[in-house]
């Protein structure tokens, strides 16, 4: 990557920029350059997973679809499960709300029965494309964005459920994980925290969710380095570059220098409640699908909803 070595430092700063810009274009044109996304919600009737149906009817925007998918079993006794959890009841209950909101084009019910099988199992096979008991594939368009709800209905407030951990570690995409309401605004703001411009993964997610006129914030936390010191100016250009081609966008980069005593889950907090932020982004590691101690921190510990970036 472009950051593995400061031996570029030799080229040139006019080079170095044009360079991490061009990284910049090539990695976010997977989400940003669609004409329209598909999201999935995973619903099971609780009022958990219906605040991740109504985050993510709120982040679905123009021509974006979404799909909308109850797994259930019709093995299981429903006798201890309160009426509005039963399947028949969580079909109608969003066959209304998807009817009284989006066009039918827009949205799809994906109700499967998984018999004896693992929840997590059918959930791996919709996402990630892979065939589940009996060879057979399930023929649904492969989702950009999932959208989970932090705590199930068998969990706890402020706990997190085995489904939102199970998709956080298995699922090839970015996850919107729904921790609280989303409250009704003109205007909502994004927090993209980047690493470096090898790995901005963040910002793209950001861009693909954010609609006109939300605002977006690239932070960047950074090390007392010298040698990391010496590349802010470079790390700044590149991000302010980029955003202003892109025209009207309500956007800016932040650099923040972790002097030590402070951890950086801390420092982003800060400047999530400083701001008000609705929607934080974060990657779990530099060219990685593998969550970091950060990310768990992050989503343990953030008063606003996360996004998890990670690669499709």
């Amino acid at each position: 990557t472009l950051m593995q070595s400061y031996s570029d430092a030799l080229k040139g700063a006019d080079v170095l920029v044009a360079e991490r810009g061009a990284m910049i274009k090539q990695v976010t044109g997977a989400l940003t350059n669609q004409a329209h996304h598909q999201f999935l919600v995973s619903v099971d009737g609780s009022d958990y997973s219906h605040r991740a149906f109504e985050a993510c009817m709120d982040l679905a925007k123009g021509k974006d679809t979404v799909n909308c998918m109850h797994i259930w079993s019709s093995t299981k006794q429903l006798d201890d499960f309160p009426a509005k959890l039963e399947p028949k009841a969580v079909k109608q209950r969003y066959e209304t709300e998807l009817t009284g909101t989006i066009s039918k084009k827009r949205w799809i019910l994906t109700w499967l029965d998984k018999q004896n099988e693992p929840t997590k199992d059918f959930l791996a096979a919709t996402v990630n494309k892979l065939h589940h008991s009996g060879n057979v594939l399930i023929s649904r368009a492969v989702p950009d964005i999932m959208v989970v709800g932090y705590t199930g209905k068998k969990g706890h407030e402020g706990v997190m459920g085995s489904s939102c951990e199970f998709a956080l570690r298995n699922l090839h995409l970015p996850t919107v994980v729904v921790k609280y309401p989303v409250q009704p605004k003109p205007k909502r703001v994004f927090i993209a925290a980047v690493k470096s411009t090898a790995c901005t993964l963040p910002y793209e997610v950001a861009l693909a969710l954010k609609k006109p006129c939300d605002s977006l914030k690239v932070l960047w936390v950074y090390d007392e380095d010298a040698e990391v010191d010496k590349n802010l100016a470079e790390m700044k250009e590149v991000f302010e570059q980029d955003i202003a081609d892109r025209g009207e966008l309500d956007a800016e980069f932040l650099a923040v220098r972790n002097i030590g005593g402070v951890t950086v889950t801390d420092i982003i907090k800060g400047k999530c409640e400083e701001f008000e932020c609705d929607y934080l982004v974060a990657a779990p590691s530099d060219n990685s699908t593998d969550l970091t101690s950060t990310c768990f921190h992050l989503l343990e510990n953030m008063t606003c909803n996360l996004v998890i970036a990670k690669k499709a």
